[in-house]
């Protein structure tokens, strides 16, 4: 099976693009947090090249900003191309079947997109009371 899912930060602006076919795609990076730490104590990232198309590139390039946290689905592609130089290149990418924006969008008074942090539990109320009892 090939499938990967993940969570990260854009790391550039939506370029939304076109095939000679006129089929819209973008070509982007996102940087994904390893869930452990390196020698130094820090957590590093891992820049994973993603590829979306049709529709989902379309929505991107309107509400997606650089920096926004997204979530990823889709299938591990490599492909080689020929590099000016007569060498040949290779690329992994991720090839997007589904895109998440995991910030909210809002548009101010100027119709330009703003986004803040999603708070996921905001329907909930102010608290949220959890009681171990349920089990006896």
């Amino acid at each position: 099976m090939n499938k990967f899912i993940g969570i990260g930060n854009l790391c550039k602006d939506i370029e939304l693009k076109y095939t000679s076919n006129d089929k819209t795609f973008i070509q982007n990076t996102i940087a994904i947090k390893n869930d452990f730490k390196n020698i130094n104590g820090e957590y590093d990232s891992e820049f994973v090249n993603i590829v979306v198309w049709g529709k989902t590139a379309e929505y991107m390039a309107m509400y997606a900003r650089k920096g926004m946290k997204i979530s990823i689905e889709g299938r591990i592609q490599t492909r080689s191309y020929d590099k000016s130089d007569g060498t040949k290149g290779y690329v992994t990418e991720i090839v997007c079947s589904s895109i998440g924006l995991l910030e909210k969008i809002t548009k101010n008074s100027e119709n330009e997109v703003e986004q803040t942090e999603a708070d996921p539990f905001e329907d909930f109320g102010n608290t949220v009371e959890i009681d171990d009892n349920f089990l006896e």
